[in-house]
């Protein structure tokens, strides 16, 4: 379980709560540009067993926080500020339209997180989060958690 600033990252599907796997990434977010963290990390979950209908949380379990909507495109992204910290969570939506006919997932925000509802199954294996915070006071740009949530530029 991953222990943040101001506090823990929790998976639920169908409101259980579910094992993920945690995976480090660099903390230097794109390579030749200013954009550091404190820690950043892709989350993964086992998708082998989710059925059309089901719901996947991702959320920080927390308390007193300011939380920001942010994003952009297919980018669900909620910043969280506490005390000194930001703490970043993203992740994406795959939606397809093929001859009327919904596939894969929407994912939206919710108070402390975000939620996938799956629509079908055809892509469910790319649901993936990110997460990433920093110390605000350190002077480092607040845009570094943005890019750095971003699972799109995580890898495996």
């Amino acid at each position: 379980m991953i222990k943040t600033p101001i506090g823990n990252l929790i998976v639920e599907k169908n409101g259980e709560v579910i094992e993920y796997r945690a995976i480090p990434q660099p903390l230097c977010v794109i390579e030749g540009c200013d954009y550091y963290v404190d820690a950043r990390y892709l989350i993964r979950i086992d998708t082998t067993t989710i059925k059309a209908g089901d719901i996947v949380k991702c959320f920080i379990d927390c308390e007193d926080v300011t939380v920001d909507g942010n994003g952009g495109e297919m980018l669900a992204l909620l910043d969280f500020y506490k005390d000194n910290f930001l703490v970043s969570l993203g992740g994406y939506e795959i939606l397809e339209k093929e001859l009327e006919k919904k596939f894969a997932f929407d994912l939206y925000q919710v108070e402390k997180g975000l939620e996938a509802y799956f629509i079908d199954t055809k892509y469910k294996e790319e649901l993936k989060f990110a997460i990433s915070w920093m110390d605000i006071n350190s002077g480092i740009d607040e845009n570094s958690t943005w890019y750095a949530s971003d699972p799109d530029i995580c890898h495996e």
